[in-house]
């Protein structure tokens, strides 16, 4: 069996920001129970893991790339791959997690950010 969590990047040390901090708080958590959760299961063999999206296109941000971009860009933020999240990319990556491919990886969080928590701290 396998358990994939939905977490952020948000809530990666170096997604943390102090403008979202229970929403920071609360998916560190889902990223710790992940870990902990993947030694409790483990030597039943279920899996567990977490995906971190970053900033994707979502109802959140009306579906509006602009909208993503102008808040991004006032906070100094440019993402390495210069592109907006596809709702898509995290669907493939948990059918990797759901797929035999993965059945020896256990506790991992997958950040699906295009490089945003590599200049996060501009946030």
């Amino acid at each position: 069996a396998k358990i994939i969590n939905i977490a952020s990047c948000a809530g990666t040390a170096n997604g943390i920001n102090p403008m979202l901090g229970i929403y920071s708080a609360s998916k560190a958590t889902i990223i710790a129970f992940t870990k902990l959760w993947a030694l409790e299961l483990g030597p039943v063999d279920i899996t567990v893991n977490a995906i971190s999206p970053g900033v994707f296109l979502t109802p959140i941000y009306n579906n509006d790339p602009v909208k993503i971009r102008q808040f991004l860009e006032t906070r100094g933020v440019k993402l390495p791959l210069d592109r907006i999240g596809e709702a898509k990319w995290v669907a493939d990556i948990a059918l990797f997690l759901a797929s035999t491919a993965a059945d020896y990886i256990l506790g991992q969080n997958f950040i699906v950010d295009g490089g945003l928590t590599l200049s996060i701290n501009k946030l």
